[in-house]
């Protein structure tokens, strides 16, 4: 619901027509094609159904390659506030369509890289389909690892950028703070799951366990792909007028209290 109305907002508010807000929409949209893979997850767990990696994969190919999709589409925002702060001239100056659309091939191909090289390791064993089980082998050390290593990228980018967001234009300061709190549940998010993934890779002594703990450790991921909303709305107050825009429309008025005083 919450990714759906940042999509919705960045479609029908000009205001949020700018890369960066065009690039969380984006985002959004992967987030929510991911999250359908708990439909499958759910319904195997119930069942106790297990099938063989080949079949994971094939089940997860969209929602898997989502997942990467965001992961990199975070990094890039991060890129992009850098540049915006850096080189706001060049920044402004730069053709929108051709910027995004960059980004978007890039993404793309990273997704179709590692999904060569997880089909590449799959397996006939037998596994409960959590859509991290679209990986296995010594692919998933390769995943685990460059998936953390974006997340860094990300903290460093944005460790850079903390002094500059106190000279930085109003403009950009607005959108920076939702953005650094974002980045902040991102980190707990999905660094710690896929700092977690590494560390369980090495130690949980049979996939069984590896694959029951990382389930557990999904939860975190879970609640960044939620908080994008509640972190806009309560902390842009870009998004915000945005978010109650399309309140309106969609026929949710917000009341108010008016004071009668006499004479």
């Amino acid at each position: 619901m919450g990714n759906g109305l940042i999509v919705l907002a960045t479609l029908t508010q000009k205001s949020l027509h700018n890369p960066c807000n065009i690039l969380i929409g984006i985002q959004a949209v992967s987030d929510i094609i991911m999250q359908i893979s708990h439909i499958f997850y759910v319904y195997s767990a119930w069942n106790e159904l297990l099938v063989s990696f080949y079949t994971c994969y094939y089940v997860n190919f969209i929602f898997i390659s989502c997942n990467d999709f965001s992961i990199l589409m975070v990094f890039f925002i991060s890129l992009d506030r850098f540049i915006a702060s850096k080189e706001p001239i060049l920044h402004k100056n730069i053709n929108h369509k051709y910027y995004i659309a960059g980004i978007l091939l890039i993404c793309f191909c990273y997704c179709a890289i590692f999904k060569y090289l997880m089909f590449t390791s799959l397996t006939d064993e037998m596994t409960m389909c959590l859509i991290a089980q679209s990986v296995t082998g010594s692919t998933t050390m390769v995943w685990l690892v460059a998936s953390s290593v974006l997340n860094v990228g990300v903290i460093l980018i944005y460790s850079f950028l903390v002094r500059s967001f106190k000279s930085s234009e109003s403009e950009y300061r607005t959108i920076n703070k939702s953005l650094k709190t974002m980045i902040t549940v991102h980190v707990f998010g999905w660094f710690l799951t896929m700092a977690g993934g590494i560390f369980l890779s090495m130690t949980a002594p049979t996939l069984r366990v590896f694959s029951a703990m990382e389930a557990t450790g999904g939860i975190a991921a879970n609640i960044n792909l939620a908080a994008p909303f509640f972190i806009y709305y309560f902390r842009s107050t870009l998004y915000r007028k945005a978010f109650q825009k399309v309140f309106r429309r969609m026929g949710f008025k917000r009341r108010t209290n008016q004071i009668m005083t006499t004479a």
